[in-house]
C-alpha cells in the first residue's frame, strides 16, 4: 500500500526499501564482519543522492547521497543529533521531551506556544495576517491575464504547452501564460506520529475517545499534535474539507496557484483548483516487483490491464479544465534497473524474462552469449532464474540496451493508453528521483524516452543550488521537452526539527533566500514550467508515523505544528511567486543571493606512487614506506560534502610492489571509527574511499566496466574490519587494519589491494585514473562530511572528476631539469628548475652553470650559449649526471613610425630598434619594404633610429601602402630578430584639366577634341601619362538644351607623357558642347570637368541667315528692355569668309550691340547658329544666336571672349515676332 497516496502525504525524496531478496554478493560488505541478506534491516535512502550512489556496470552501487540524514532519529537536543532511534527511544521513554503542543521541550524560539490562550489569540492574529494579504490577480486557472493576446497564445480549453517570447511555457485553458507554483501535501499526513509504546516522552496525549479523536489516525497509536492545536484554536473537529479549503485560501494569498502532489484530488476537483492527479499505477499489485521499486510493464497483458484500469477514470474526467495533467508514478528506482534486475528470478519478474528474450534474440546460441558475458550458462532457459552478473563490457552494453527498451516500452505504453481515453490533458511524467538524474547515463536514457512519449518531464529535485547542468542535459536529450520540478524544500533546526544536509539551512532567512534563488532561477531557464514546494505542514517532532519511530521529522512546512506561518520565509516566497511571470519571460533578472557554497569543481591532480622493495606491514601503524613516499594531506580545501569538521584532516601514504598497492591513511577525527553499516551503505559511516580507472584516462562520465570504487570502513563489525567494492558484482578480499590513534584524536586505516581486484598490473610507469578521500559520521549511521583529493561529491557517477596516478620505480637518482631543455633557446632569461629524487634518499647534489656553481632560483640572463650540469648521489652511492646545453638570446623590439605624403612626394620611412631593457640598439642595419618590394636599408643611430628617404611612385586604391621594417642580427650576435609593420598613407596629387581641342571646324573632316592634365606646381613632378580622360559630346539645340550624342567618342582616353588626351569626332554641321573630365584615380584628384563649344560648319558661298523681328524682353545690358529687336543678315562669301551684320537692341532702354565681326556661322537644315563680337562703351561682348526657322530664337551675351563664363544675358527658346530665314 502506498501510504503517501492513500493519505495524501508527502516526501522529500526519501524512500524506503527492504534488504529482502538482495544477494549477499551485491548487498553485503566484504570482510568477516559482513552480514547476510536476511539480516539487513529496513533503512532509508535519501533521494538527493550524489557521490557513491550510482548504477554502473550493472551493479547496485552504494554511493553516498549528499544528504546526511539517511536514518532519521529521535534527538536529545533541538538539532536532533544524539544517538540512534532505538537507543534513544529507550532512554527517552521516561523523560518528557515533547510538550503538550507537540514542540520539543529543549527548543527555544520566539514563535513557541506555551499556553492554550495563545492559540486562541492566534485566531484574531491569523485573521489580521491573512486578511492583509492579497492573492495575485491571475485568471481562474492561475495564469497571467492578458498574456494570450500579448503573446499570441491559443485558448484550447485545457492546459497546454506552447511557446512565448522564445520559451517553452505552459498555457491555461483560457490561453494565458501559466507557471505552476504548487504546494505538496495540503493534508495532515506527515503530522501524525507514533505515540504508543513511548508515551513517557510526551507531556500530554489525550484519550482516544475525546474531543481530540479526529486528531488520531484511525486508532490511538498515531496522533497529530498539529490537528490537536487546530482543534484548540477552532473548537471544531478536524475534517479534510476544512483543512483543505483553509489551506487553498492561504497558499493562494502566498502566490501559489496549484494544489500539487499528495493533496486530496477529490477536493481539488470539487473546489475547481488547478491540480495534477496521479494515475493509479502504484496500486497495481500485478506490476510490482519485490525489492525493486519500478513498474513491470512486461507482465503479460500489461497494456490491457492498464487500459481497463485507466479508461473509466480518464474518461470520467477528461473534460475537467482544472486538471493540469497527470503523474503516473513517483521516484522509481530507475538507477537500480541495470544493477538489480539481471539478478532477479524470471519466474517471478516478467521484466527479467524479457531481458533473457532480448539476449536470446541477439546472440542466438548460448555459446555466443557466454563468450560475450564471460558466462558458463547451460542454456537460455537457465538464464531465466539465474542471477546474471555483469562481468564484461559487452554485458554492460546489453543491460543498458535493455534499460532503454524498458523505458521506451513503459513510457510508450502509458502514453498510448492515456491518449486513447484523454486527448485533452498533459502527461507529466513520474517525478524522477534525484539519484537517477544525478547519473549522467541513466538520466540520458530517461530523457530520450520521455522526449518520445511525454508532454512534460517531472523531477523531484532537492538541492541547495539549482543543478542547471543536469536540467540542461535532460532538456536537450529529450529533444526540448519542458520540465516541472515537482518537489523542492528546505528546512532549519531553529524549532527543533531539521532537514537532510542538502536541504538544511541556518534559519528562515536563508530558507527564504534559497527558495527565491531556486524558483526564480528555474523560471528563468526558458523550459521549466513549474516548481512545487514540499510541503504545506511541518512533519511531526518525533517523526512521521509511516516509518515507525524513526520517521522523518523535518521543517518542510509553510506552517509549524502550532499552525503558525513562517512569516519571514513566506515574505520571500510571496516576492518571488507574485512576480514570477516577468522572470519567466526574461523581462526581469532572477533573484540571486550568493551563498558561496557552489560545489567544488574537480582538480587536475597527478601523483606518483613509489615502489617499495619490501611489503608494507598492515598493522595499523605508519611504517615500512620507502623514503620517497611522501604523504598527501586532505584538509578544508578538499571538503566536498557537508559543513564544519574544523581540524579534521586525512594524511595518505601510498606504495606498490609487484603484488599489491598499499595505502595508509591517518585520519584526524574527534568521533573516530564510527560505522554501523557493514553492507552497501558503508559510505554512511567513517571510512576511506578509493577510486581506480585502469583504462581510458580521458573519457568522463559514468565509470567504465573495469573501474572500481572501494570504501574501507573505519568501524569494526564484531571486532573485524569490513569494506565494500562498487562498480562490480564481486566482493574481492582486502587485507586491512584499523587502529585508534594513541591520543584518541583519530585512527589509522591501512589496506593492501591485490592488482586483480582493481584490474591493474604492478608494473612501473603504469598510469591510471585515481582518487581518494574519507567520510565522516558522528554516529555511525549518517554521513556528515566527505573529503576528496581531486574530485567532487559526484565522484561515483563521473570518472572525469578523478585525478591520475603513475607507478614509479627508481634506481639511480632521478634528475629532472625543467624550465630549459637540451638545444633550447630562450629569450632574455630562463629559470632552470632542478629536482633530484631517489627511492633511497639523496646524499648530495651539485649544480654548475658554465663550470661555476649555480644557485637554485637564479635566472640565467646573459646572452650566449650555456651549459647546466647536475650531479647527484643517493644514499647507496649511485651517481647520476645530467647536462643541458641551451642559449639565451636578447630580445629586440622594432617600432615603425607611420608615414604619409602625396603621390610623387618624397617621404621618410623611420623605425626604432630597442633591446630587452628598452634601450636603443645602434649600428644595426634595418631593411624596409613597401608593398612587398624592397625599398632599401638604413642603419640605426645612437638613439636606435633608422631613416630611409622614399619617393612615392604609386598610388594605392586603398589610400595606403604596406610598409615593413625588419632587423636580422648578424651571425654570432645572441639577439632576436624583430619586425614591424605599418602603413604609408598616400594622398592623390592636385591637378587641373584644360581643354586644348578645336572650337571651330569648317572643313569636312573629324574635329579634334583635346584636353590636358596640368599637375599642381609643388616642386615634385609626377608622371602624367596613362591618366583616364573622358570626352562627352552633346548637340546644342536652338532652344538652348543639350542632347548627348552616343558613340561619337570612346568612353575613356589615356593621356600621353605631356598629360594630353585626344579624340577625333566626325560630326555633321551643327553646334556642340564638348565636356572633358579627368576620372578619379589613385594618383591625382579629379578636378572639375571643363567644357567648350565646338561649331562644325560646311561653308557654301551665298548661304546666309536672316533674322528680322522682336522677342519679349525684360532688361538688356542693365537697361529696361520690354522688347528686344533683332536684325541680322550674315552670309558666306566666295572665299568662305563671313560678311554681314547683327544688331540687338532693347526698347525702350536703348541698350544696343552691333556685331560686325563673326566667329562662325553654322547652317544645318532648318537650324542656324551664329557667333560674333561687338564693342559697346569700350567693352567687348560676344553674342551668340541659336535659330530655328521660322520663329525660334535663343540669345547669349558674354562680356569678353570667354564663353565658358556665365553670360550677362541669356534668353532661351524665345518666340520671334518676325522671321528667321536661311538660304538655302
Amino acid at each position: 500500500m502506498n501510504v503517501r497516496r492513500l493519505l495524501s502525504g508527502g516526501c522529500a525524496g526519501v524512500l524506503l526499501f527492504s534488504g529482502i531478496g538482495v544477494s549477499n554478493a551485491a548487498g553485503t560488505a566484504g570482510g568477516s564482519g559482513g552480514v547476510s541478506a536476511p539480516q539487513l534491516k529496513t533503512v532509508t535512502y535519501s533521494g538527493a543522492g550524489a557521490a557513491g550512489e550510482a548504477a554502473v556496470n550493472g551493479t547496485a552501487q552504494g554511493g553516498a547521497p549528499a544528504s546526511g540524514e539517511a536514518v532519521p532519529r529521535l534527538a536529545a537536543d533541538a538539532g536532533g543529533s544524539a544517538g540512534t532511534a532505538e537507543t534513544e527511544t529507550q532512554a527517552l521513554a521516561t523523560a518528557v521531551q515533547v510538550d503538550r503542543f507537540g514542540q520539543w521541550v529543549s527548543a527555544t524560539f520566539p514563535e513557541k506556544v506555551t499556553s492554550e490562550s495563545q492559540l486562541l489569540e492566534d485566531v484574531a492574529a491569523d485573521a489580521a495576517y491573512y486578511g492583509a494579504l492579497q492573492a495575485p490577480d491571475w485568471d481562474p486557472y492561475g495564469g497571467l491575464k492578458g498574456s494570450r493576446e500579448q503573446y499570441g497564445l491559443n485558448a484550447t480549453g485545457f492546459y497546454s504547452i506552447q511557446e512565448a517570447a522564445g520559451r517553452k511555457v505552459m498555457v491555461t485553458p483560457e490561453g494565458n501564460l501559466f507557471f505552476s507554483l504548487g504546494v505538496n501535501g495540503i493534508a495532515p499526513t506527515d503530522t501524525y506520529t507514533v505515540v504508543t509504546g513511548r508515551e513517557g516522552i510526551y507531556e500530554w496525549i489525550p484519550p482516544y475517545e475525546s474531543e481530540y479523536k479526529s486528531a488520531f489516525l484511525n486508532t490511538k497509536d498515531n496522533f497529530s499534535y498539529y490537528l490537536a492545536n487546530r482543534i484548540r484554536k477552532t473548537g471544531q473537529p478536524y475534517t479534510s474539507r476544512s483543512l483543505y479549503t483553509e489551506g487553498i485560501q492561504r497558499i493562494r494569498k502566498w502566490g501559489f496557484n496549484t494544489a500539487a502532489g499528495w493533496t486530496p484530488v477529490n477536493l481539488s476537483r470539487e473546489f475547481s483548483v488547478p491540480h495534477v492527479p496521479f494515475l493509479p499505477l502504484s496500486d497495481m499489485a500485478w506490476a510490482k516487483v519485490n525489492g525493486l521499486k519500478f513498474f513491470d510493464i512486461f507482465v503479460d497483458g500489461a497494456e490491457a490491464k492498464l487500459d481497463a484500469a485507466l479508461g473509466p477514470l480518464l474518461t470520467e474526467h477528461k473534460n475537467n479544465p482544472y486538471i493540469i495533467g497527470y503523474f503516473f508514478g513517483n521516484e522509481s528506482y530507475y538507477h537500480k534497473l541495470a544493477p538489480d534486475l539481471p539478478k532477479m528470478k524470471g519466474s517471478e519478474v516478467a521484466a527479467k524474462r524479457r531481458l533473457v528474450q532480448m539476449l536470446q534474440e541477439k546472440y542466438g546460441t548460448i555459446e555466443a552469449f557466454n563468450a560475450a558475458w564471460n558466462g558458463t550458462y547451460a542454456s537460455f532457459t537457465a538464464l531465466i532464474d539465474a542471477p546474471l552478473y555483469i562481468d564484461s563490457q559487452q554485458a554492460q552494453y546489453d543491460v543498458d540496451d535493455f534499460v532503454k527498451l524498458y523505458l521506451d516500452t513503459f513510457f510508450g505504453t502509458v502514453s498510448r493508453v492515456f491518449r486513447k481515453y484523454d486527448p485533452n490533458h498533459l502527461l507529466i511524467g513520474d517525478r524522477w528521483l534525484t539519484l537517477p538524474v544525478n547519473n549522467v547515463k541513466v538520466r540520458g536514457f530517461l530523457a530520450e524516452a520521455a522526449g518520445r512519449h511525454l508532454d512534460v518531464i517531472s523531477i523531484n529535485h532537492y538541492s541547495k543550488n539549482l543543478d542547471t547542468v543536469m536540467l540542461n542535459h535532460i532538456h536537450q536529450a529529450s529533444g526540448g521537452k519542458p520540465i516541472m520540478l515537482t518537489e523542492i524544500g528546505y528546512g532549519s533546526s531553529e524549532q527543533g526539527l531539521g532537514a537532510p544536509t542538502q536541504m538544511l539551512v541556518a534559519d528562515q532567512n536563508e530558507r527564504m533566500l534559497r527558495y527565491r534563488n531556486y524558483v526564480e532561477g528555474a523560471a528563468s531557464l526558458g523550459y521549466i514550467v513549474g516548481v512545487h514546494w514540499f510541503a504545506y505542514l511541518d512533519q511531526a517532532a518525533t517523526g512521521r508515523w509511516a516509518e515507525g519511530t524513526t520517521g522523518e521529522r523535518y521543517n518542510f512546512g509553510l506552517l509549524n505544528v502550532a499552525d503558525r506561518p513562517y512569516k519571514p520565509f513566506l515574505e520571500g516566497v510571496m516576492a518571488s511567486n507574485k512576480d514570477i511571470y516577468p522572470v519567466l519571460l526574461g523581462q526581469r533578472v532572477p533573484f540571486k543571493h550568493e551563498f558561496g557554497d557552489v560545489p567544488r569543481q574537480p582538480g587536475t591532480n597527478k601523483m606518483e606512487i613509489p615502489y617499495t622493495p619490501a611489503p608494507i606491514p598492515i598493522d595499523g601503524e605508519v611504517n615500512g614506506f620507502p623514503g620517497d613516499a611522501a604523504a598527501v594531506t586532505l584538509g578544508p580545501g578538499q571538503l566536498v560534502n557537508g559543513t564544519g569538521g574544523e581540524g579534521m584532516q586525512g594524511e595518505y601514504t601510498f606504495a606498490w610492489d609487484e603484488n599489491r598497492l598499499y595505502v595508509t591513511a591517518v585520519i584526524k577525527d574527534p568521533t573516530p571509527m564510527k560505522n554501523n553499516n557493514p553492507n552497501i551503505n558503508v559510505w554512511r559511516g567513517d571510512g576511506v574511499e578509493l577510486f581506480f580507472g585502469p583504462q581510458d584516462l580521458t573519457t568522463p562520465g559514468d565509470p567504465l566496466f573495469l573501474d572500481r570504487q572501494l570504501i574501507a570502513s573505519a568501524g569494526l563489525n564484531n571486532g573485524q574490519p569490513f569494506w565494500y567494492w562498487y562498480f562490480t558484482n564481486r566482493q574481492k578480499p582486502v587485507e586491512m587494519a584499523v587502529k585508534l590513534l594513541p591520543d584518541g584524536s583519530g585512527y589509522v586505516l591501512e589496506a593492501a589491494l591485490t592488482w586483480d581486484s582493481i584490474n591493474l598490473q604492478g608494473q612501473a610507469d603504469t598510469r591510471f585514473l585515481f582518487d581518494f578521500g574519507f567520510d565522516d559520521s558522528e554516529d555511525g549511521n549518517t554521513r556528515k562530511r566527505q573529503w576528496v583529493w581531486n574530485g567532487t561529491s559526484a565522484n561515483s557517477t563521473n570518472r572525469g572528476h578523478w585525478g591520475q596516478a603513475t607507478l614509479v620505480k627508481r634506481a639511480a637518482p632521478a634528475i629532472r631539469i625543467t624550465g630549459v631543455e637540451e638545444g633550447g633557446d630562450y629569450t632574455d632569461e630562463v629559470l632552470p628548475v632542478v629536482e633530484v629524487e631517489d627511492a633511497t634518499g639523496v646524499r648530495s647534489r651539485t649544480v654548475t652553470l658554465d663550470g661555476a656553481p649555480w644557485t637554485d632560483g637564479t635566472p640565467v640572463t646573459a646572452p650566449g650559449s650555456h651549459e647546466l650540469t647536475v650531479e647527484a648521489v643517493n644514499t647507496v652511492g649511485i651517481t647520476a649526471k645530467k647536462t643541458v646545453t641551451f642559449a639565451v638570446y636578447g630580445s629586440t623590439a622594432l617600432e615603425l613610425s607611420p608615414a604619409a605624403g602625396q603621390y610623387s612626394d618624397e617621404v621618410q620611412l623611420e623605425a626604432k630598434l630597442s633591446g630587452s631593457s628598452g634601450g636603443p640598439v645602434p649600428g644595426a642595419e634595418l631593411s624596409f619594404e613597401v608593398n612587398g618590394s624592397a625599398a632599401g636599408t638604413a642603419v640605426t643611430d645612437a638613439q636606435g633610429r633608422a631613416v630611409l628617404p622614399y619617393r612615392i611612385s604609386t598610388g594605392p586604391e586603398s589610400g595606403q601602402l604596406s610598409v615593413k621594417a625588419a632587423y636580422t642580427p648578424a651571425a654570432g650576435l645572441y639577439l632576436r630578430p624583430a619586425a614591424s609593420e605599418g602603413a604609408l598613407t598616400v594622398r592623390p596629387e592636385d591637378a587641373a584639366l584644360q581643354y586644348t581641342g578645336e572650337t571651330y571646324v569648317k572643313e569636312r573632316r573629324p574635329a579634334v577634341l583635346s584636353a590636358q592634365v596640368v599637375q599642381a606646381d609643388d616642386g615634385s613632378a609626377g608622371a602624367l601619362s596613362g591618366l583616364p580622360v573622358r570626352f562627352t559630346v552633346s548637340e546644342v539645340r536652338p532652344d538652348g538644351t543639350l542632347r548627348e550624342l552616343a558613340g561619337v567618342t570612346d568612353s575613356v582616353y589615356a593621356t600621353g607623357a605631356d598629360g594630353r588626351a585626344e579624340a577625333a569626332a566626325q560630326l555633321p554641321p551643327g553646334l556642340y558642347e564638348v565636356r572633358a573630365e579627368l576620372l578619379a584615380g589613385p594618383l591625382y584628384k579629379a578636378p572639375a570637368p571643363v567644357r567648350s563649344t565646338l561649331a562644325v560648319a560646311a561653308p557654301v558661298a551665298g548661304h546666309s541667315v536672316t533674322v528680322n523681328g522682336t522677342v519679349p524682353g525684360g532688361t538688356f545690358l542693365g537697361k529696361p528692355a520690354g522688347t528686344l529687336v533683332l536684325n541680322s543678315m550674315v552670309s558666306y562669301d566666295l572665299a568662305g569668309g563671313l560678311t554681314g551684320a547683327l544688331r540687338v537692341s532693347g526698347e525702350p532702354g536703348g541698350a544696343e550691340l552691333y556685331v560686325k565681326s563673326f566667329d562662325w556661322l553654322v547652317i544645318a537644315g532648318d537650324r542656324a547658329y551664329v557667333q560674333g563680337t561687338a564693342v559697346s562703351g569700350r567693352q567687348t561682348y560676344t553674342v551668340r544666336l541659336l535659330l530655328k526657322e521660322l520663329t525660334t530664337v535663343s540669345l547669349y551675351v558674354w562680356k569678353g571672349r570667354d564663353t565658358s563664363a556665365e553670360p550677362v544675358h541669356k534668353q532661351l527658346n524665345a518666340q520671334l515676332t518676325g522671321a528667321v530665314l536661311t538660304l538655302p
